[in-house]
């Protein structure tokens, strides 16, 4: 069976409503927190990872899909020209987060 992307599955709506839905039974299983605090978190924390996994998809030459004048279209960081102002953002943001990790790491 060959899976490949679809809007079914790689829009940022549909991913993080597929997260939300998908982690509750694993944070259920796997963590011993209060019921309250699953109830709470798992649904946020599974949106969250399933916007993350579009925005790194996003940075893959088959892109995601987006919804523009009614119809589904694919976007991809890859496509944009090299003096893009958007390149210049997202390379800022790398640059932010290689260093927060790199300071978590060693303690900074």
């Amino acid at each position: 069976m060959f899976i490949r992307r679809t809007p079914l599955t790689h829009t940022p709506l549909h991913s993080a409503l597929f997260g939300a839905i998908s982690s509750a039974p694993a944070c259920f299983l796997l963590f011993h927190y209060s019921l309250l605090f699953q109830l709470a978190a798992s649904p946020f924390f599974g949106a969250l990872s399933g916007l993350s996994h579009i925005f790194l998809d996003a940075f893959t030459e088959r892109g995601i899909y987006v919804k523009r004048n009614g119809r589904y279209e694919r976007f991809a960081l890859a496509h944009l020209p090299y003096n893009s102002p958007v390149n210049s953002v997202v390379a800022a943001a790398s640059l932010f987060i290689a260093f927060a990790c790199v300071s978590y790491a060693f303690g900074f």
